[in-house]
């Protein structure tokens, strides 16, 4: 992976979270000059089909030397058009259910089952 262009360190998680919660992220370049902003703004519209142009953002842990991606999505302009959703995450499949812990009623035996077996 490229070096990053911007990064953050000593990220503070103030929730757990579980690996189907649904997450969103938020960005903000905080650019105080009109100009710059819309220009950016602008080229952002104009790539918004080449998710190469967006920007990204990854979630990382460092365990010893070595940095484990937690999570990464791609970054759009909000152009105030509904959030686009992730997809579900593929679960396991259910466990089996569990096994009966009584044995259903046996059905009647036939018609002259007593007699036979008690040698009638």
């Amino acid at each position: 992976m490229a070096q990053p262009e911007y990064k953050a360190g000593k990220i503070q998680l103030v929730r757990g979270v579980e690996i189907d919660d649904n997450l969103s992220i938020s960005f903000w370049f905080n650019i105080s000059d009109p100009d710059l902003k819309a220009r950016l703004d602008a080229y952002y519209q104009a790539t918004k089909d080449d998710f190469k142009q967006q920007p990204g953002l990854e979630i990382q842990v460092k365990i010893g030397d070595t940095f484990h991606r937690v999570a990464r999505s791609r970054l759009w302009l909000n152009d105030g058009a509904p959030r686009q959703q992730a997809p579900a995450p593929a679960h396991a499949p259910p466990p089996p259910p569990p096994p009966h812990t009584s044995v259903p009623d046996a059905p009647p035996p036939p018609p002259g089952y007593g007699a036979a077996k008690n040698g009638y």
